[in-house]
């Protein structure tokens, strides 16, 4: 990831553009990292009680208030594809297929407030976009919003640290928020008088971890998420309601054979949700994965 420039207008304040860190993402937990890739798609609980950040386009400032505040404020490219991602139902009275023409698509803003005291250290933030299309029919909902908001918190206790996080929103899979339900979003329906309506998702989601350090060469680590995503859809009927729920924890060991080899033996449970309902009046058992391993890494 690279910045393509940034400034310092004064010696608090750093304005960077280009490949940005998203203020809205938060601290990771410490633990789950077995299965990073293209084989399970899992990386630090993501999906399992984590507002994951990532890198994306956009313009960032960084403001040092004083020793224990600081502003981070974000305007990111919404980076979409220009078509509504909506389950289902599609918007009415679009001629030569059923996704409406975006028309209008701002862009993402985020805002969080760093802050650290001594031995604490936390992270207020709120991430806000939307999007609107022509092309619906009369009277029809033609937009929607997506935001985020969260707060994560990590203290340390000598060789005991503790790391934590809540986040709640709408809409969070699209947007390029990172860590919602993606099944789970904005979705159409059509009401009694035949107009469609557009009912948003919601998500609450948190996660809590520990890291115990024994020596310099030993640590362990244990962790905790869960992710909870729900859509009514039509408020009329049952049968059309979403919602997905699923949960990860696990354990994992960290032994530094050198200062830069180490080993991570690791063993983590995804509870992916037993009683889902995915547009449908039956409710679906998505199982368990059980993932056991040890990751090797070499830095120099």
């Amino acid at each position: 990831h690279h910045m393509w420039m940034w400034w310092k207008p004064m010696e608090s304040t750093k304005i960077t553009i280009g490949a940005i860190l998203q203020p809205v993402g938060g601290l990771a937990p410490d633990g789950s990292s077995i299965g990073q890739g293209y084989l399970t798609g899992t990386v630090v609980l993501i999906g399992f009680g984590n507002l994951h950040t990532s890198y994306k386009t956009g313009l960032l400032m960084e403001t040092k208030v004083n020793d224990w505040l600081g502003i981070e404020f974000a305007i990111i490219d919404p980076d979409d594809d220009g078509t509504a991602n909506m389950t289902g139902t599609a918007l009415p009275g679009i001629p030569g297929g059923p996704v409406p023409n975006e028309e209008i698509d701002i862009p993402r803003f985020d805002i969080a407030f760093p802050m650290k005291f001594g031995n604490f250290q936390t992270k207020p933030k709120f991430s806000f976009t939307g999007r609107e299309f022509d092309q619906v029919g009369i009277n029809s909902e033609d937009s929607y919003e997506t935001w985020a908001a969260s707060i994560d918190a990590r203290v340390t206790f000598g060789p005991l640290r503790i790391t934590g996080e809540y986040s709640t929103g709408e809409n969070l899979a699209d947007g390029n928020n990172t860590g919602g339900i993606a099944a789970v979003d904005a979705m159409a329906y059509v009401d009694t008088q035949g107009v469609t309506r557009i009912s948003d998702a919601e998500y609450d989601m948190w996660f809590l971890s520990a890291r115990y350090t024994f020596t310099k060469k030993l640590a362990a680590f244990i962790y905790y998420g869960e992710n909870e995503a729900e859509n009514d859809r039509n408020p009329a009927t049952q049968a059309d309601d979403w919602f997905v729920e699923q949960s990860g924890y696990g354990l994992a060991f960290q032994y530094n054979i050198t200062p830069q080899f180490y080993l991570r033996p690791e063993y983590t449970i995804h509870e992916y949700g037993d009683s889902n309902k995915r547009g449908a009046a039956t409710t679906t058992d998505n199982g368990t994965r059980t993932t056991v391993g040890v990751r090797f890494n070499l830095a120099w």
